[in-house]
């Protein structure tokens, strides 16, 4: 059963989708109505997203890595459709998405 985001991961989807790159205003787009169709089973707190579209997901530009930390964020789509927001932890394991505010990007880390 598909639920709707949490106010975290909208969050951090709404950071994830900053600035400009290629699809960016589409994607922003989609936000309004993304829902999340399942969470990864190791405990992360990775979401799937409800979608349709068949294919090989590919990583968005922009990625966050939690500031001083092992943790990266990355945005997935498949076909210009929002797919999968996913976090890894490099050494441990993190159970939560953090507070976009503590997130860095690549370049700043």
């Amino acid at each position: 059963m598909d639920r709707p985001l949490t106010d975290r991961e909208r969050a951090v989807l709404d950071w994830m989708l900053l600035g400009d790159f290629d699809g960016a205003d589409a994607y922003r787009a989609q936000v309004a109505e993304l829902r999340v169709r399942g969470i990864c089973g190791c405990g992360c707190p990775t979401i799937d997203f409800v979608t349709d579209h068949p294919g090989m997901a590919s990583q968005l530009p922009r990625e966050g890595w939690l500031r001083d930390s092992s943790v990266q964020v990355s945005l997935f789509a498949r076909n210009g459709v929002l797919t999968m927001l996913d976090l890894t932890d490099y050494v441990g394991l993190t159970t939560q998405f953090p507070d976009p505010s503590d997130l860095v990007e690549a370049s700043e880390k």
